[in-house]
């Protein structure tokens, strides 16, 4: 995703060279407009959650080709994929839902990153994450091999 992205800006200073060249060079204006694009990227990549965009965007597959891989989603993203997990689990059979449901307590039983940290680590998608998984209270942890590997 930061690949496309990052050629997606190299794409657009090539433009923006190629408008400079054919309007006469001004490299001032070229270097400023330039850096307007990268601290726009920047900036969008920076607070955009790619987690909760990659998990849509599984789940999205799931609903065309039937599979998805729940061990990958629940154990290998980051905190901010946690509340968007719980918010797509009514769009996966029920066996799915069961699996991620086990696969999170799992994550959540090995636990480092769901312990609150000091007040200047202070972030909002943890905190998000650490209240949506306050849900699987209760819940057994999955066995590790149960939630690795291909899913379905």
């Amino acid at each position: 995703l930061w690949a496309q992205a990052f050629m997606a800006g190299v794409a657009i200073a090539l433009t923006l060279l190629a408008m400079e060249v054919r309007g006469g060079l001004a490299a001032r204006r070229l270097a400023r407009r330039t850096g307007v694009v990268a601290a726009a990227m920047l900036a969008l990549l920076t607070f955009w959650n790619q987690e909760a965009f990659i998990v849509r965007r599984n789940v999205d597959r799931f609903a065309e080709a039937g599979k998805v891989d729940i061990g990958y989603l629940a154990t290998s993203l980051s905190l901010d994929a946690i509340p968007e997990l719980f918010a797509v689990q009514p769009r996966l059979t029920i066996e799915q839902a069961a699996r991620l449901t086990t696969c999170l307590s799992w994550r959540r039983e090995r636990g480092w990153e769901f312990r609150p940290g000091p007040w200047y680590e202070f972030n909002f998608r943890r905190t998000a994450a650490i209240a949506s998984m306050k849900a699987l209270a209760g819940v057994p942890p999955a066995e590790a091999r149960a939630c690795m590997g291909s899913g379905e």
